[in-house]
């Protein structure tokens, strides 16, 4: 099955509601970019949670032809929610 893109409206709308969600310090999105080159690969997002059970709702991924980097990514965040972030009850899927 092929990825859908989303044309550049979308992007821009989605572009638009994470900076507002970061300025209203509701959620917060990075964008993973490779160290050397500053290629994009993925990206993070740090969102309200969908259930009472957890604080955040966690989510990660890479671009396909840097699937090899998702699990070090998802280690990576795994660890700095741990490390600099105050929320004790994550909802981060494992890998």
């Amino acid at each position: 099955m092929a990825e859908r893109v989303e044309s550049a409206e979308e992007n821009a709308a989605s572009i638009r509601k994470h900076g507002l969600d970061f300025e209203e310090r509701r959620g917060f999105t990075y964008a993973v970019l490779a160290p050397v080159t500053g290629e994009y690969l993925g990206c993070v997002y740090f969102d309200p949670p969908r259930t009472p059970a957890f604080d955040v709702d966690v989510r990660s991924w890479v671009k396909a032809e840097s699937a090899g980097l998702d699990k070090p990514l998802h280690d990576c965040v795994r660890a700095w929610l741990g490390d600099r972030w105050p929320w004790k009850a994550p909802d981060y899927a494992h890998r």
